[in-house]
C-alpha cells in the first residue's frame, strides 16, 4: 500500500498557497511534514484529504488515482486526527465508535485501542465504564485535557482506513501525553501509512522521512539524522525552536 500526492498546487484567489509539492508514504512508514506556521503543511493536508479542493496534481493510493473521487469516498481511505479535535460529550463508548458502521467493532478492540493510548486506567475507574456519560453539560464525567486527546488518538486508533493523517497531535497536551502519543504511533503504524504534520523539529527524531516546508514549497527531504547536519534549514529552525524554548 502507498500514498502518493504529486505537484499539488492550492490557490488562493490569484495567490499560489503551496505548489510543486509532492508526498510519498509507503505501508508502514511514518512521514512527517514540517515547517513554521503559515509554511503550507496543513493547507497540503487539506488538499489531499479532499477538504479543499486543489487546482493541479494527483493523488495516487495503491497505483490508483483517486484524484476524481467525491469527498466521502475519498476521505473513507483517512482516518484523521486534527489539531482541533472534538470533544465529543456522549458516553466513552459513543464517542470511540462515532461514524463506524453499528457491530463493526467490539468491546475487546475498544479496549485494546484505549491500552494502546495509556487510557484503559482512566475508563475503567469511570462509574459505568464505557457506558459513562462526558461532559459536565449533560451532568456526565470530565476530562483532563490529555486524556481527551488521547481519547480522540484511541478513536483514530479503531478506524480501518489504511491511511493516518495527523495534525499537530501533541499541541495542547502535556510532555507525557506527547510522549505516549507518539509511542503509541511507532508501535502501531506497521498496517497502515501515516502521514504527521509538525512545527517542532524534535518532534520527528523517529519518523522515516521528513518533508520539509517553507514558504508553500518542500525545500528539503530526509531523515532526521540527515537533515540535522549544519548548513540545512531544518538544522537552522531546530536550533531556533531551542533557543526560543518552543
Amino acid at each position: 500500500m502507498q500514498l502518493e500526492s504529486r505537484s499539488l498546487v492550492k490557490k488562493f484567489g490569484s495567490r499560489i498557497v503551496v505548489d510543486h509539492i509532492s508526498v510519498r508514504v509507503k505501508k508502514g512508514e511514518i512521514v512527517g511534514l514540517l515547517g513554521p506556521n503559515g509554511a503550507g503543511k496543513t493547507t497540503t493536508l487539506q488538499a489531499m484529504l479532499g477538504v479543499v479542493p486543489a487546482q493541479g496534481g494527483t493523488l495516487i493510493l495503491n497505483g490508483e488515482d483517486i484524484t476524481a473521487e467525491g469527498f466521502n469516498e475519498r476521505i473513507s481511505h483517512f482516518a484523521v486526527m486534527p489539531q482541533e479535535y472534538n470533544r465529543f460529550e456522549f458516553t466513552v463508548r459513543d464517542n470511540l465508535l462515532l461514524g463506524l458502521p453499528e457491530g463493526t467493532v467490539d468491546d475487546a478492540q475498544i479496549w485494546d485501542a484505549l491500552r494502546a493510548v495509556e487510557e484503559e486506567s482512566v475508563i475503567r475507574k469511570l462509574p459505568q465504564g464505557l457506558d459513562t456519560q462526558l461532559g459536565a453539560e449533560w451532568g456526565g464525567v470530565g476530562l483532563s485535557g490529555g486524556e481527551w486527546q488521547r481519547l480522540a488518538l484511541a478513536r483514530m486508533l479503531l478506524r480501518p482506513a489504511p491511511v493516518r493523517v495527523l495534525d499537530e497531535p501533541t499541541s495542547n497536551v502535556d510532555s507525557q501525553s506527547e510522549e505516549v502519543i507518539y509511542s503509541t504511533l511507532s508501535q502501531d503504524s506497521h498496517e497502515h501509512a501515516t502521514v504527521l504534520v509538525s512545527h517542532r523539529a524534535w518532534t520527528l527524531q523517529k519518523v522515516d522521512r521528513i518533508y520539509v516546508f517553507r514558504g508553500g514549497r518542500i525545500i528539503e527531504t530526509g531523515t532526521y539524522r540527515d537533515l540535522i547536519k549544519p548548513g540545512t534549514y531544518f538544522a537552522e529552525l531546530f536550533d531556533y525552536q531551542l533557543n526560543a524554548g518552543e
